[in-house]
C-alpha cells in the first residue's frame, strides 16, 4: 500500500538506578529509588514546542502535560507506562514491546485485521512515527536524555495531522550543547514480580563542542526485561524476555548567530523470546503451545533541520525518513489443529514500511506579531507538509 498526503495486565517493577553526570570540572554521583506509589511532581518551568514554536506550557491554552527528561530518568521512566499515569484523562494498554496503545480521553486505536487507525499521533520531534493506514511498529523513546516528553489532548490535526486526531505524544531529544563536553552513565537493576530472573538497564551520553559552531551528542540505551510466564508443556520458565536497544546521534552547526542545521540519526532495536500471555492468570503459566513466537523489529529514522532566524520570523525546513522492518512469528496450533501432533505451525508476518517526510514553516517572532484591536498581538504559522508512505505486509502459514 502506498499513500501520499499533503496538506496547508500490567506487572509493576521495583528498579534502582545509579546515574554518574560528568562535565568539565564537574562530578554528581546519586542513587535513585523510583517507587510505584511516588506521589506526582510539579515542575516549575517546562519549554515545549507543541505549537510548532517554543513557549512555557503555562502560557500555552490548551491541554498539555509536560515531562522534563531528567525528571522521568529519576522515576526510572522506560516508556509509555510510565508517564501516561501522571497524565489525566490518557490511558495505556500494555503490548508487545512495539505495539502499545494509548487511548485520550477514551478514543483508542482500531485495527481490523492489519488495517489499523491510529487517533493518537506519536512524533519522534516533528517525525511522525505511527502508520497513516497499516499496522505496524509504534515504538517508545527511552526517557533518558531526552528534554521534554508532550502529551497533547484533543484534535491536533492542523498541526499534526490526521493521526493526532484525539491527541498527541511527541518525544523531544536533548540537543547538542556548543559550550561544554558533557557525559552522562546510567546503570540500572530491575525485579519483577513472578519472575526467577532481573532485568538491567544501561544508558550512556557523551555531548562534544568539536568547535565553537559545530556540536556532537551521542546517547545509547540497552534494556533488557525478563520474562515472567512459564511453558509447562515445554518445562521452560520466564519464556517471554525481551531486549530493547536504541541509540541517537545528533550533529548540530551554528556557522552564523541566526542560522541552525541539524542532523539527527534515532535506530531502535526490538527483540522479545516469546508472546506474554498466560492460560493461567494466576500462576503465570501456559501448556498450549508446542513452540515460541519471537518478535524482531528495527525503527531506523534520520531527519534533517535548518532554522534561520529573521526579525520579523523564522524559516523551518524539515526533511525526515522513517524505515520501519518488522517480523512476528505466530504458533498457530490451536487454530489450525496441530497442537497434539507433536508438530509447530507458525504464521510469520512481515510489515515494511518506508516514510518521507518534508515540511516547510514560517513562524512569527514574538516581538513582530499582528496587532489586532481588542486581541492585542497575534500569533501566526503559515507551513507546508508533505508525506509519502510504502507500507507493505506479508503473511506466511508453515509447520514444521
Amino acid at each position: 500500500m502506498f499513500l501520499d498526503s499533503s496538506r496547508v495486565a500490567i506487572l509493576w517493577p521495583s528498579i534502582w538506578l545509579v546515574t554518574l553526570t560528568v562535565s568539565v570540572g564537574t562530578v554528581n554521583a546519586q542513587n535513585v529509588e523510583a517507587a510505584e506509589d511516588e506521589s506526582t511532581r510539579t515542575i516549575e518551568e517546562v519549554v515545549v514546542t507543541a505549537t510548532k514554536r517554543a513557549k512555557s506550557v503555562r502560557d500555552i491554552p490548551a491541554s498539555i502535560d509536560a515531562f522534563s527528561g531528567q525528571d522521568l530518568e529519576e522515576r526510572g521512566a522506560s516508556g509509555f507506562e510510565d508517564f501516561i499515569k501522571f497524565s489525566p484523562g490518557v490511558s495505556f494498554s500494555p503490548g508487545a514491546p512495539d505495539r502499545a496503545t494509548i487511548a485520550v480521553r477514551g478514543v483508542a486505536t482500531e485495527t481490523s485485521g492489519q488495517v489499523t487507525s491510529v487517533p493518537t499521533g506519536l512524533f519522534f520531534d516533528d517525525v511522525p512515527l505511527a502508520n497513516p493506514s497499516l499496522a505496524n511498529s509504534r515504538p517508545s523513546i527511552e526517557a533518558f536524555d531526552l528534554e521534554t516528553v508532550e502529551v497533547l489532548k484533543g484534535p491536533q490535526g492542523t498541526l499534526f495531522g490526521g493521526s493526532a486526531l484525539a491527541g498527541a505524544v511527541r518525544f523531544v531529544p536533548m540537543t547538542p550543547n556548543f559550550e561544554e563536553v558533557t557525559a552522562k552513565f546510567t546503570y540500572g537493576v530491575t525485579e519483577l514480580e513472578h519472575s526467577a530472573d532481573h532485568g538491567i538497564f544501561r544508558a550512556a551520553m557523551l555531548n562534544v563542542p568539536l568547535t565553537d559552531w559545530l556540536a556532537l551528542r551521542v546517547a545509547a540505551t540497552d534494556r533488557s526485561t525478563p520474562g515472567y510466564i512459564a511453558d509447562t508443556r515445554r518445562n521452560l520458565s520466564d519464556i517471554d524476555s525481551s531486549d530493547v536497544e536504541q541509540f541517537r546521534g545528533m550533529v548540530a552547526a551554528r556557522p552564523i548567530d541566526d542560522l541552525l542545521v541539524q542532523y539527527t540519526r534515532q535506530d531502535i532495536e526490538i527483540a522479545t523470546d516469546d508472546l506474554s500471555f498466560a492460560d493461567n492468570r494466576e500462576e503465570f503459566t501456559r501448556n498450549t503451545t508446542p513452540g515460541a513466537s519471537p518478535l524482531e523489529a528495527t525503527i531506523e529514522i534520520e531527519s534533517g533541520k535548518l532554522q534561520y532566524d529573521t526579525p520579523w520570523f523564522a524559516v523551518i525546513g524539515i526533511y525526515s525518513e522513517l524505515n520501519k522492518p518488522r517480523v512476528q512469528q505466530l504458533n498457530v496450533d490451536r487454530v489450525v489443529g496441530t497442537q497434539d501432533l507433536g508438530d509447530v505451525s507458525r504464521q510469520t508476518s512481515t510489515f515494511t514500511t518506508l516514510t518521507r517526510t518534508r515540511e516547510v514553516r514560517l513562524v512569527s517572532s514574538p516581538e513582530f506579531n499582528f496587532s489586532w484591536g481588542p486581541l492585542g498581538g497575534v500569533e501566526w504559522l503559515i507551513g507546508y507538509f508533505n508525506m509519502t508512505s510504502d507500507q507493505q505486509a506479508f503473511t506466511d502459514i508453515d509447520a514444521d
